[in-house]
């Protein structure tokens, strides 16, 4: 039997989160970060495993958004190739599933930090995805958005063209459906 999704969001890939962004931020309370990241997560699906270390972030990561963005990146793994599912937190950084909290940080936080936002998703899309987190932006400011995405459906990586065509469809399995594409979908 396939080990489920869920569990690509584990205490170990947790743990080399922390580890990531104490390199990137002294101050940074990793064991905190840790113990409120990995709460009750054995009884947590996907969404709410995302969510719950999304919010450890937001308690443990500066409240500044800039700050936080300049951890973010720094803490980003290479980028992959072609198969992203292979990505995981190494000692190079975080890539892989550990992405989508970190992209799902940003939707919810980085709205007052536009181009700093967008960089972000398309620096993450190349280590994992951003489609869940881009949503958020396509929801708040979409014409904004659909303008920086349009420059990147031509982009030469493969992972920027591909948040573009996932991260507009209207409905998409585990993530907010975008009722502006449903309701006209000329965009």
């Amino acid at each position: 039997m396939a080990e489920p999704f869920k569990n690509l969001l584990n205490k170990k890939i947790i743990e080399g989160m922390a580890r990531h962004f104490k390199r990137q931020w002294s101050k940074f309370d990793a064991v905190g970060f840790v113990a409120a990241a990995t709460k009750d997560l054995d009884s947590l699906e996907l969404k709410a495993r995302t969510q719950t270390i999304t919010d450890a972030m937001i308690e443990y990561l500066p409240v500044d958004f800039e700050k936080t963005g300049e951890i973010i990146l720094a803490s980003l793994g290479p980028p992959l190739s072609d198969n992203i599912s292979a990505g995981t937190v190494t000692k190079k950084g975080i890539a892989g599933w550990a992405v989508t909290p970190l992209t799902h940080y940003v939707g919810l936080r980085g709205h007052g930090h536009f181009d700093l936002s967008m960089r972000l998703f398309k620096e993450m899309t190349k280590r994992a995805s951003s489609e869940f987190g881009i949503r958020f932006f396509l929801q708040e400011s979409p014409t904004k958005t659909l303008s920086v995405l349009k420059s990147w459906a031509t982009d030469k990586d493969q992972h920027v063209r591909r948040l573009v065509s996932e991260g507009t469809r209207p409905r998409m399995p585990w993530a907010t459906t975008l009722p502006i594409f449903i309701n006209d979908p000329s965009p």
